[in-house]
């Protein structure tokens, strides 16, 4: 990181770092890593590499948002058998998620 942020920086080295940081596997936390790094491109004057992850803040935060609003719709199903399927199917989805 501190290569990146004192020593100069290429596209490649960004990748690589938004890369390492999907490795997470809790979303919340992804977005936050991203826009604590966007805070520090930000502070060290690297402006194109700041909006560049901060955008993959906004796309994590994305992905949590719809599963958000799915598990708040899934929690006001009033019938069990439904209700069950349908937690299973979410716990599928953001199981598959975490895997991308």
């Amino acid at each position: 990181m501190k290569k990146i942020l004192y020593a100069g920086s290429n596209t490649t080295h960004i990748v690589s770092l938004e890369c390492i940081i999907r490795l997470v596997a809790d979303r919340r936390k992804e977005t936050i890593f991203f826009c604590n790094i966007s805070i520090l491109f930000r502070g060290e004057s690297k402006g194109k590499h700041s909006k560049r992850v901060m955008q993959s803040a906004y796309e994590s935060a994305a992905v949590q948002k719809v599963l958000d609003c799915a598990i708040d719709a899934a929690t006001n199903i009033r019938q069990s058998t439904l209700s069950d399927e349908v937690f299973d199917e979410l716990g599928f989805a953001i199981k598959l998620m975490q895997e991308i």
